[in-house]
């Protein structure tokens, strides 16, 4: 079969495209790299996150031992990380929180927090950033260093 000039450069190109993309696999995220900074949530499904009047904004903390502790927006948590580097997942489990009275927005908000750190979400760090996502939602944090 006889391909034309159109056609020759367009394989050419498609081929290009999928081996670069093949080549650019996705950096696994260590233990180490959860560990250390404190991890503010700075986007919600695209929306930025604003500090609550007492200036706080939702946050995780991952020590050597695994346990996940942070703020969700109104309570505070604790729960034990689950860090899966061969499919990049992350998840908290046996999480549990404090139970304070919130304002509606702020229980709104907290309960979609809670909900994707229970689930497995897709985790990727870049650049000071870290990636939680999943079917329904991303959350967006940034590394802030104590």
């Amino acid at each position: 079969m006889k391909l034309s000039g159109k056609n020759t450069l367009s394989a050419i190109v498609l081929t290009t495209l999928l081996t670069a993309c093949a080549g650019k696999e996705e950096p696994a995220v260590k233990v180490e790299d959860l560990k250390n900074p404190v991890w503010h949530l700075v986007s919600l499904d695209g929306k930025e996150i604003k500090p609550s009047a007492d200036n706080r904004t939702p946050s995780l903390k991952v020590d050597s031992r695994m346990t996940a502790t942070g703020f969700s927006g109104c309570n505070d948590y604790l729960g034990q990380a689950v860090l899966n580097t061969d499919n990049h997942e992350f998840q908290i489990i046996k999480m549990i929180s404090s139970q304070k009275l919130c304002l509606k927005e702020q229980v709104a908000q907290e309960k979609v927090i809670v909900q994707a750190l229970n689930q497995r979400t897709h985790i990727q760090i870049l650049q000071g950033k870290m990636t939680l996502k999943n079917k329904k939602h991303t959350l967006i944090f940034e590394a802030k260093r104590k």
